[in-house]
């Protein structure tokens, strides 16, 4: 973009939910109907969720800027991905719990409903 001569503004979104956001909805539907969730690796890696509404003000402001610019969209709040499991499931009163896979495990987790295609 910026070797077009075109003003820009670039925003880069974290995790967006709200709205009909897929994502978490996914992981919530699953933890309501499965027993166990699949966290890859420790689960500590962090992400810093925004919300939809917040996402498109921040576009919105970007899009007036004079200057070109290039910025991260991310929420106030940070959670390691277990924290977020664990916080999606107390809020939809799920009761799946998230289990730590390891990498060469994760093959049994790439198609849905996964449980029952790994014999589960």
């Amino acid at each position: 973009m910026q070797q077009s001569g075109l003003s820009y503004a670039i925003v880069r979104p974290t995790l967006v939910f709200g709205g009909e956001d897929v994502l978490i909805n996914n992981i919530a539907w699953d933890l309501r109907r499965f027993p166990l969730f699949p966290v890859f690796g420790t689960g500590g890696y962090h992400v810093q969720p925004v919300h939809v509404d917040d996402l498109a003000g921040i576009a919105v402001a970007a899009a007036g800027k004079p200057a070109d610019l290039t910025m991260d969209a991310a929420g106030s709040e940070t959670f390691t991905y277990e924290e977020l499991i664990r916080s999606i499931a107390k809020g939809t009163a799920a009761s799946g719990r998230p289990i730590h896979v390891s990498a060469p495990a994760s093959p049994c987790f790439s198609h849905e409903p996964w449980a029952s295609w790994c014999g589960m």
